[in-house]
C-alpha cells in the first residue's frame, strides 16, 4: 500500500536592490531673482534608478551636514526633488548659497547617491543684463 502526502510551500522572491539611485547632474545650478516669494518652487532635482518598485522609490533630502542658515531659506520636496524657498532672499546680503543633497532609494541594504545644489541669488541690474544678453 502506497502512501502519499501533500504540502503547501509559499514562497516568496524579494528582488534584490542592485542599483543605486544616480542624480542626473552632479551640480544644479539654480538662479532665483531676489524678487522670488516666499512658497515659490524655484527649480528641481532628480535622481534616477533602475530597480523596481520599492526599491526605486526615491527620498530626497539636504545633507544632514547643511548649515542651519540654508535650511531657513530653502526646503526640499522628499518625493519629487523640488527646491522651494521659505524665506525671501536679498542679493546685497548673499549672492551664492550652496548645500549637499542626498538621495536615498527604498531598497534592503538602502542606497544612495549625492549632488551639490548652488543657488544665485540674481539681483534686478543682474535680471536687466541677462535679458539684454538675450
Amino acid at each position: 500500500m502506497e502512501h502519499s502526502s501533500f504540502t503547501i510551500v509559499n514562497i516568496h522572491i524579494q528582488d534584490k536592490n542592485s542599483y543605486a539611485p544616480q542624480f542626473e547632474r552632479d551640480i544644479y545650478v539654480i538662479q532665483v531673482a531676489e524678487s522670488a516669494k516666499s512658497g515659490a518652487v524655484i527649480g528641481k532635482i532628480n535622481a534616477n534608478d533602475l530597480d523596481s518598485g520599492e526599491n526605486a522609490r526615491l527620498t530626497y533630502l539636504m545633507d544632514p551636514e547643511t548649515e542651519n542658515e540654508i535650511k531657513k531659506y530653502f526646503s526640499i520636496d522628499q518625493t519629487s526633488g523640488s527646491i522651494s524657498l521659505l524665506l525671501e532672499l536679498d542679493n546685497e546680503q548673499k549672492k551664492y548659497y550652496v548645500f549637499s543633497v542626498i538621495c536615498y532609494d527604498h531598497g534592503i541594504p538602502q542606497k544612495k547617491d549625492t549632488s551639490v545644489v548652488e543657488i544665485r541669488v540674481l539681483g534686478e541690474s543682474d535680471i536687466v543684463i541677462m535679458n539684454e544678453l538675450e
